[in-house]
């Protein structure tokens, strides 16, 4: 999928890589095949999501040259669906593949298990040519993808895990030929290895089977997230209405939905009332009351009433399909953890094989057994596994951004995952993001001759350009005044109000603080001032520098704010409150919520100034806020946290974003933050260990004291068992309660 990229002379490619993508010496891989043509800026390969994004240039490459450089390497990619597509099921075609080849696999490699185990090759001389056959066919059958792959990628010197199962499975198979077509040439008559051969493959092959399903499960909900569109819709066109494929409906269409139906693009309501299920895109259990003016979203479900909306968003333009979009991205990215481990998983393999060299040399050497010495090369390569190293990381941050959507909340990355987990402040917003954000007027005043009613037009003319959620409260107070307005020269000044010209008169509207800072002001301001309610937010107006009137509104905090707040203290976080509202309205609140550090009459300037000063003091911020005013302090923290319902600068700021604007969501992106470090830590501890132990056992450390080398087919089965567990302990978060 191409689309524009920030950067004027380049784009962005989205590909899979459907095949020849296994372990993270093959992320390795790739990534350098991609690094190295001319044009490709930076690329990223995911072991998860067997996904890969880059940015190139057009001017010097060619999509098509990508993707033949990728199959020059042995890989197969193809390019990710667009958003506005059917949801792609490559997964679950892929497990089932994958399915296939483990069941035939199996079938082969179980007669050769009893024949080995009933000692049959001793009482018929046709019975080792018997298993020679099914093992040849295992290794040419559900295994050719396997040898072919893994000796493709030792000619080319770059060295991955089929190359070690390759190495592992053939050795076996080569040296029970040699034994077979020529025994007089073996002294002792070494036993045949056939069944270890085909088990082997067996062993993978399921091993790979399991781990497709695991990431076929991991994409369940985001599929059914894709899927929740629908293929039509009813359009009513000259008051009659059809049944439309989806693909044909545009902006600005009127559609008709029924109880029970999906509502199939994003739009507005212009008729009916009815109660929506949002739960599958905000994670909001409650239904929620829709009407004339309510804004709808595609893939939630109308339940109650029918509805009349007039479309505003299509294909990949829709809620929904960003969302897809938008966490598939998130999936794709890797935290900063998982650096050293790309760096170990480059060079494993490459050491692997010089291990397993070094071994069948030791005991050769040692015994002179070549047999023996097969046999110690061939477990110390299956055993290895940069599998599990590789996809320590990916994996879990592929299920926590999956289950973070569920829970509504947008990662946006995972090193966003990774920062969130070590943040030990807070920092709120109030208005809109504490508070509900729908001010109520509950005092006004005007400044004689200027009656109420005039005080009203002229204020709700002047906030016209506005977004402030107490802009939208005056213009609300205002709607039933006549007379409109006539504004021009609107100016916004963030965080303390607006000017404008209203029928030719100069407005200045916003706070005490922001009229003085315009040299405007005087005894009357300071008056009006004194008669607002304290715990209120007073606006003032001035007109061609007189005061005019003042209007008192007051917020209330969000029904979830005092919850959230204490479970973010018990997270053990350092919470404060940064507005600019005045200090005695953000006090109030402050109290009501549990809060005790409260800085009040912040520009958005100042709202930055303090994050600094809190990072400068070693303390890791995460900043929550819907505004404009707060998008340059939410850039700046460690990890900034944007409401869904806020401004799209707010939202493009935020590291995680609140689908449902519901601040239970904090809490639960933090805690879910830190389970899925403590998993990747696990995950890494856990690969590392295993390698650790288990190489120098298949090398045959304790073979002095046991008698015995680690049996081919077991190896081969500790190896699978070794990623299934890496898999499994990530796919524990997707149980995470939080």
């Amino acid at each position: 999928m191409a689309t524009a990229a920030s950067a004027e002379h380049e784009r962005d490619l989205d590909l899979e890589l459907v095949a020849g993508l296994h372990c993270a010496s093959c992320v390795a891989r790739a990534e350098g095949v991609l690094n190295a043509i001319p044009g490709v800026s930076a690329a990223e390969v995911n072991l998860a999501t067997r996904g890969v994004h880059l940015r190139f240039a057009p001017e010097r490459t060619t999509i098509a040259a990508i993707k033949t450089r990728l199959t020059d390497a042995g890989f197969t990619p193809q390019e990710a669906a667009e958003g506005n597509h059917a949801p792609s099921h490559g997964h679950d075609e892929h497990a089932a593949q994958a399915a296939r080849r483990a069941l035939i696999a199996a079938l082969l490699a179980a007669p050769l298990m009893a024949l080995d185990m009933l000692h049959l090759h001793l009482h018929h001389p046709a019975v080792p040519w018997l298993a020679a056959a099914l093992a040849s066919a295992a290794l040419a059958g559900p295994g050719r993808g396997i040898v072919l792959g893994g000796l493709r990628s030792l000619l080319r010197l770059h060295g991955d895990m089929d190359a070690l199962i390759a190495i592992g499975a053939l050795s076996g198979w080569l040296f029970s030929c040699a034994v077979l077509i020529r025994p007089a040439w073996w002294a002792g008559s070494p036993p045949l290895g056939f069944e270890a051969s085909a088990s082997i493959l067996a062993v993978v092959l399921l091993g790979r089977y399991l781990e497709a399903r695991a990431r076929a499960g991991t994409s369940a909900s985001l599929e059914r997230l894709a899927a929740r569109r629908g293929a039509t819709a009813a359009l009513i066109e000259h008051d009659q209405e059809r049944q439309v494929p989806l693909s044909v409906i545009a902006v600005g269409d009127l559609l008709r939905v029924r109880p029970g139906e999906i509502i199939p693009v994003d739009g507005e309501v212009i008729g009916g009332q009815s109660n929506v299920d949002e739960a599958i895109l905000t994670g909001e259990s409650q239904p929620i009351d829709k009407a004339v003016g309510s804004r709808v979203m595609g893939g939630s479900l109308n339940q109650g009433g029918s509805l009349v909306m007039r479309t505003s968003a299509v294909g990949a333009d829709t809620v929904v399909a960003r969302l897809v979009a938008l966490v598939r991205q998130a999936q794709g990215t890797r935290p900063p953890i998982a650096r050293l481990a790309d760096r170990v998983a480059g060079v494993f393999v490459p050491a692997v094989l010089a291990l397993a060299a070094l071994t069948a040399g030791l005991w050769l050497l040692l015994t002179g057994d070549l047999a023996h010495s097969i046999q110690a090369a061939a477990g110390v390569t299956l055993i290895s596994c940069p599998c599990a190293l590789g996809l320590a990381t990916p994996m879990a941050v592929m299920v926590a951004v999956g289950r973070a959507a569920e829970l509504g909340v947008l990662v946006r990355n995972g090193a966003a995952l990774e920062a969130a987990s070590r943040v030990t402040a807070l920092v709120f917003d109030k208005t809109g993001t504490l508070t509900t954000g729908t001010p109520a007027i509950v005092a006004t005043c005007a400044e004689p001759p200027t009656t109420t009613s005039d005080l009203l037009r002229v204020v709700a003319a002047t906030e016209q350009g506005s977004e402030h959620p107490i802009a939208t409260c005056l213009r609300a107070a205002a709607a039933g005044v006549a007379d409109a307005a006539v504004v021009s020269d609107f100016r916004s000044h963030p965080g303390g109000g607006v000017t404008a010209t209203v029928d030719g008169h100069a407005l200045a509207v916003g706070s005490a603080a922001f009229l003085v800072s315009q040299r405007l002001g005087g005894t009357a301001l300071t008056r009006l001032a004194g008669q607002m309610p304290a715990a209120a937010t007073p606006v003032f107006a001035m007109r061609d520098g007189q005061a005019i009137g003042a209007i008192a509104t007051a917020d209330s905090p969000r029904s979830d704010a005092a919850s959230t707040v204490a479970r973010l203290q018990a997270l053990g976080l350092a919470v404060s409150m940064l507005t600019g509202d005045r200090a005695i309205t953000a006090e109030a609140i402050a109290r009501q919520l549990g809060i005790a550090s409260v800085h009040a009459d912040c520009l958005p300037d100042d709202k930055l100034a303090r994050i600094r000063v809190l990072q400068a003091g070693g303390t890791l911020v995460a900043m929550v806020g819907d505004g404009i005013n707060d998008a340059p302090a939410l850039a700046q923290a460690d990890v900034g946290i944007a409401m869904g319902g806020g401004t799209d600068a707010a939202a493009g700021a935020g590291d995680l974003v609140l689908l449902g604007d519901r601040l239970g969501g904090i809490p639960t992106a933090i805690a879910l933050s830190r389970a899925t470090m403590r998993t990747i830590r696990q995950n890494l501890v856990g690969a590392s260990l295993y390698n650790v132990i288990a190489i120098p056992i298949a090398g045959g450390v304790l073979y002095p004291w046991t008698g015995h080398l680690l049996d081919p087919m077991l190896a081969a089965g500790l190896m699978a068992a070794s990623s299934l567990t890496v898999v499994a302990n990530s796919l524990r978060l997707r149980r995470v309660h939080v």
